[in-house]
């Protein structure tokens, strides 16, 4: 499938190119009629002899980038399947094709912070619901927070639902309606923390009832599942593998503090981080002098400080404005669909596409330039 994102103005659009023959069908016909119920508002174009979708995203984010940074509880698995389900079920209405959905977390998008969710569907794309399903579900649990056992009770039973060859997707409905039931009931008489792992916490007093076995462990001991990758896979990521815990930026950052003279100005503001700053690249304020120290990776940009590990004093900036990744020994900045774009060397980023960062780099955001220093090994 071949993807890539445009500008238009201040507009941004997702072009699909559609791999069917170009007659205008009427699911097509239905969608350009009938935007709206968690569809993206889409396009047809014709260039150079093929046929192309293009989605406007202006202002959204994918969801495999939002959920790059945070992992994912059960609120939001629950909010996630649910929108999923009810976007499909609406898709009916209009005698659309649920295989027609792109499910994949790279072409889902959401307004943030509403999370409400918007899909791309594309006339022709034909992958069978189950095979979208059962990616989303991967993606899914390699992103849940793993000390959620309801979240990832919720995956796995999802998961193990959607392997069935009938009525899976049915019992999976079923299952986030009655547990939507159960945990409304559970409001009534539960209280009130500031953090909701603390909730998940054992009692101190001893249970009336056994509590529930972990399914996933059990799983991935017995081995229920045969005549797939599916078992090796879970006993890899879910089973022994805990999440590496990210740093805490907003605990552990000082306050910022003037550098004696040095390598930039006679004085220059530095944002300092926990450890040696030679260790990591830096992020410099070409204006103020000002340095970021890149500690982990991906690395967000944006005005959002819930995501974002850096937020430039700068009007203009989106959410989650841009991110700069590390893939072996080289470095990568990606424009996140921002509103102003983003810059590198005068030469603006296409959203969705990541160029490679070479020492002294110029990256323009929004009024601010910074240019990126590596560290000497």
């Amino acid at each position: 499938m071949q993807v890539e994102y445009k500008k238009e103005w201040m507009d941004t659009y997702l072009w699909i190119r559609s791999e069917k023959e170009s007659e205008v069908s009427y699911e097509e016909k239905m969608i350009q009629h009938n935007p709206g119920e968690g569809r993206l508002e889409v396009t047809r174009q014709e260039q150079e002899g093929n046929t192309y979708f293009c989605y406007k995203v202006t202002g959204k984010k994918a969801l495999n980038s939002i959920y790059a940074v945070l992992p994912i509880g059960e609120h939001q698995v629950r909010s996630i399947l649910g929108q999923v389900f009810a976007t499909l079920e609406a898709g009916k209405e209009y005698l659309l094709s649920e295989e027609d959905f792109i499910l994949s977390p790279n072409y889902i998008f959401a307004t943030l912070p509403r999370m409400e969710l918007e899909f791309c569907y594309l006339p022709g794309y034909g992958i069978p619901l189950r095979e979208q399903l059962e990616g989303l579900f991967e993606y899914l649990l390699n992103r849940v927070d793993y000390e959620d056992k309801q979240a990832v009770n919720l995956l796995y039973d999802c998961y193990m639902f959607c392997m069935k060859e009938k009525g899976g997707l049915a019992e999976i409905k079923k299952l986030l309606a009655q547990e939507g039931d159960k945990q409304e009931q559970g409001k009534e008489n539960e209280v009130q923390s500031a953090r909701p792992v603390q909730r998940m916490m054992p009692s101190a007093e001893p249970l009336a009832v056994k509590p529930e076995p972990v399914r996933y462990q059990e799983a991935a001991e017995k081995k229920i599942i045969t005549g797939g990758s599916y078992v090796s896979w879970l006993a890899e990521k879910i089973f022994p593998w805990k999440r590496k815990e990210l740093p805490l930026v907003a605990e552990e950052q000082e306050e910022y503090r003037a550098e004696p003279a040095g390598s930039l100005t006679e004085e220059r503001t530095v944002l300092l981080s926990a450890g040696k700053g030679a260790e990591y690249p830096e992020l410099i304020c070409d204006a103020t002098g000002e340095v970021v120290y890149l500690r982990k990776f991906p690395f967000y940009i944006g005005s959002a400080g819930e995501y974002a590990d850096f937020v430039p004093v700068a009007e203009g900036v989106s959410r989650i404005h841009c991110c700069i990744n590390k893939k072996e020994d080289r470095y990568y900045l990606a424009d996140l669909n921002s509103t102003n774009g983003t810059y590198l060397n005068g030469k603006e980023v296409n959203p969705g596409q990541e160029r490679l960062l070479s020492a002294n780099d110029e990256i323009r955001i929004c009024s601010q330039e910074f240019y990126i220093k590596f560290p000497c090994h």
